[in-house]
Parts: C-alpha cells; structure tokens; sequence
C-alpha cells in the first residue's frame, strides 16, 4: 500500500513539473496540432508561378514526414534503400549533418512517415517500423531509442507505422497499440511511466492530441474500431467512442474545440463531432457525415467551419461545425492537405497543386495556385510555415518559399 502511494506520488510529481518547463519548439501541423500556424504579415497573392524560392535541398530520399522548424534550424527524415536518415540544415538551407537512425519501412509505400518533434536540445520520431528515436539537436547522436512494438507486445500494422508523437514537458506520449492503449514515456531515458491498458485493438496511424477538458488533462486519439479518450496524469482511459473506417485507417488528427472533438477517417468513412461530458467521462454524437471523407489531409477550423477535402472523390468544403452541413464542393482540391496562417488556408493536393484560399463558407474562394513540379512520388507531405517561411516537401525535395507580405 505504502508502495503504491508512492508511486502514484510520484508520478502527479512528475506531471506538474513538466508544466512549467514545457519546451517543445516544432510540433507536428502547428504549435496546438491543429493546423494553425500562429504568423502574420504574410503574402495575401501570389504570382501565377508561385512565391519565391528562398532555398531548396534535394537527395532527401523517400518520405512523406513534414519539415520540423525551429529558431535556428531545420530538421527532416528520409530514406534511402532500407535505411532511415534525419538531415540538418541552418535557415538559409545550408546542411549541417546527416545521421543514419536505423531500419525504415519498405513495404506498401516506403518511405518516412512520422515528422521529428523538438524539445530542449532532442529531437524525437517514430520509424515506420516502430522505433521511436531520441537523437541529439547538436549533432544528430542517438540519445536513447525504444521499439514500442516489442516493448508492449504491439501488433505491426499494413501501411507502416505513421504517428506523430506527442511531447509535452519531460513525457513523450505513443499508441502502441493492442494489449497497450496508449503509454506515456520520460522522454530523458525513454523509460515506461505509464500504460493504459488495451483491448486488443491495434493502433490506427493517428496523431493524438492533449488538450484542458473542464480540469482534466485528456489525450485523444483513434485505434481501428474506436476513438478513446485517457487521463494523461495516469493513463486512465476515461471513454471510448465506436468508430470504424475501411482498411482500418484513422489518419486525421482529432480536432478538439468548445468541449467537443471531431473524428474523421476517409475512403468512405465517416466525420463524427463528439461531446466530451464535463467530467470527461462520458461521450456522445452531436452530428455525424460523409460528404467530406478526409483520409490523410485532415481538416482545420476556421470560424466555426471545417475546412478540409474528401478522398477519394468529394472535393474541397466547409462543414458547418454546429451542423456537419456543406454547401459547396469543389472537386478539383480533393485530396488536399489544409493549414491555415494569417487569416488564410494553404491546400495542397495529391495532384500536385498548391493553393492560397480565402475561407468562405458559401462558395470555393481560390485567391492563387500553382504547380510544385521538384521532387517525385505521392503529394502526400503537410506543409509547414515558420516565420513567413513556407516549407514542403516533395519526396527527395524540400523547398521552402518566402511568403512574406514583401514578395507577391
């Protein structure tokens, strides 16, 4: 008894410390993972070949993983033959060093898939096959590296391994999968702090989320058949919502707002708004479409609409937040990955089109669009933007633009 108490001492400890020193520096699709990205005095045009290129790096290898973006340098993975490289580069492109982390997925889509998270002087990603990584800001030298599928007897799943991890103070936070839920990590020495124990379901590519729920710390994500929602003091799961997709995949971030949190997976799947009780204990369904079935460009909210583009076939729209109701469609930006900075949304298309959108709820509002022809294979890699910088990724290619209000 006097054992667990400690224990449980403990670990409240060491959940209030990380709050005062939290230090993530680049997190995966914006500061809150939710698609914003807090810039200003940005391009409100541009011309009909794009915003200039401030710099370009190629021989990146295969991957699908975003840019991480800190005050002073850039980080970014890829793969060569079966191998996983994490490559460094100043703000002006200039590379710093290259490192070779391990084994990398090379089945249904080879590539890199989990975009690295910054935090003090670490960086941390996950390898399609299920390793996470701790590597060195300085220097790219491994730190600690823990396979989450063989720690926690996870099952492997078809298309790779694709979440991105969650760090928040001294925790690092990943979704093993069946008999592990979810487990939070010290994110120092990679040593198990907690686990929340599963019911068998393996993980689904999805990125959780940590978000203040009425005095409750709640993480939420998606495993194949449901969405759960668990206390990040002690890995409590606290509900559990059904909800299937074909193939099993459940890529989109969840997007929480206003005590409610929306679901999405594609391919013919549904869009789910939840309502999260105020004791974070029960759920219950608000709405439910599928018009907009996202599969990998997720959504983002902009003055109470979703904005985002379906897969395979419905197009770009806005879903009414309080209704789940669209009235317009445009299918020529399906398949887009969305973010939002400065007032305005950036989709970027499977077919290779880059656009500039004013949201609008009524009718498809395009300001400017042109074609990203460097870099080969899927269009599949979230952009970036980082002090007026726009940074994407195009397989072997990274380009970063300026996007400032100074250039048109």
């Amino acid at each position: 008894m006097i054992m667990h108490r400690v224990q449980k001492m403990v670990i409240q400890l060491l959940l209030i410390w990380p709050l005062s020193h939290a230090a993530v520096q680049s997190d995966w699709r914006g500061p809150r993972r939710d698609g914003h990205f807090p810039e200003s005095n940005l391009a409100q045009k541009w011309p009909k070949t794009g915003p200039k290129v401030h710099w370009q790096a190629s021989g990146l290898g295969k991957g699908f993983t975003s840019a991480a973006v800190t005050e002073n340098r850039v980080f970014i993975t890829g793969q060569k033959s079966q191998n996983g490289f994490l490559f460094a580069f100043d703000l002006d492109g200039k590379s710093l060093w290259q490192v070779k982390y391990g084994e990398e997925w090379t089945a249904n889509y080879e590539g890199t898939r989990s975009t690295p998270i910054v935090a003090d002087d670490s960086i941390y990603f996950l390898s399609g096959r299920g390793v996470i990584y701790c590597l060195s800001v300085r220097n790219g030298e491994l730190i600690w590296q823990v396979d989450i599928l063989k720690r926690f007897k996870a099952p492997a799943v078809d298309w790779g391994i694709a979440e991105q991890l969650l760090v928040e103070g001294d925790f690092i936070y990943c979704t093993p999968g069946g008999a592990v839920t979810m487990a939070a990590l010290n994110r120092h020495n990679g040593k198990t702090i907690w686990t929340c124990q599963g019911n068998g379901e393996p993980s689904a590519y999805c990125s959780p989320i940590l978000v203040a729920h009425h005095g409750t710390r709640l993480l939420i994500t998606l495993l194949q058949k449901s969405a759960v929602g668990i206390d990040a003091a002690n890995g409590k799961l606290l509900w559990r919502y059904p909800h299937e997709a074909p193939y099993d995949i459940h890529a989109n971030t969840p997007i929480y707002a206003d005590g409610r949190v929306y679901i999405q997976s594609g391919e013919g799947g549904t869009g789910v708004l939840i309502n999260i009780a105020p004791d974070a204990k029960q759920v219950s369904k608000v709405w439910e479409q599928r018009q907009m079935d996202t599969l990998i460009g997720h959504a983002v909210l902009v003055n109470g609409y979703l904005y985002g583009a379906g897969f395979p076939d419905r197009g770009f729209q806005a879903l009414n937040w309080q209704t789940g109701l669209s009235e317009f469609e445009e299918p020529e930006f399906a398949r887009s990955a969305v973010i939002c900075a400065d007032g305005l949304i950036y989709a970027y298309s499977e077919k290779g089109t880059f656009a500039l959108i004013k949201p609008n709820p009524k009718q498809f509002d395009l300001i400017s669009s042109f074609k990203i022809s460097a870099g080969d294979g899927p269009h599949w890699a979230h952009p970036v933007i980082k002090d007026r910088r726009l940074y994407l990724r195009h397989g072997d290619e990274l380009i970063v633009f300026d996007v400032s209000s100074k250039t048109p």
